[in-house]
């Protein structure tokens, strides 16, 4: 896996050293990008502070809002170079092994910030993932 910057390649370390459903999800991402397109998945974003998304919600015209990222929840992957075909898949097995619940996804292509994006999120502590196992 390839990261945009330094710091996001020391806060996946820091987030391995802790463990938890989002390290599993992020495996999956690069195994499924590398399985689907044969290039290394990059890493855009994964642990934002209080202001940095003020500031991001500012720059995006939005009103302000807690976003997964500033909890260690959520992590964001370049998708510019995939096809819609690559992208449904890499969704897709994302969203095959694991489950969020209610009406959220795991795993999305979106438009958020600065450009389309695969963003991946993982519910607060109090409530499981399931992992499905693979099918």
């Amino acid at each position: 896996m390839k990261f945009k910057t330094e710091r996001l390649q020391r806060e996946w370390v820091e987030l391995a050293d802790r463990g938890g459903i989002l390290v599993a999800v992020v495996a999956t991402v690069d195994a499924a990008v590398h399985l689907v397109t044969g290039a290394e998945a990059v890493m855009t974003d994964m642990f934002r502070t209080e202001q940095e998304q003020i500031d991001l919600c500012e720059e995006m015209g939005l009103p302000h809002y807690r976003s997964v990222h500033e909890f260690w929840r959520g992590a964001d992957f370049r998708s510019v170079h995939w096809t819609p075909e690559q992208a449904h898949d890499i969704v897709g097995t994302v969203n095959g092994q694991f489950a969020y619940g209610g009406r959220f996804v795991v795993a999305k292509i979106h438009q958020k910030g600065t450009a389309q994006h695969l963003h991946c999120q993982v519910p607060p502590a109090s409530r499981a993932v399931i992992w499905r196992g693979g099918k």
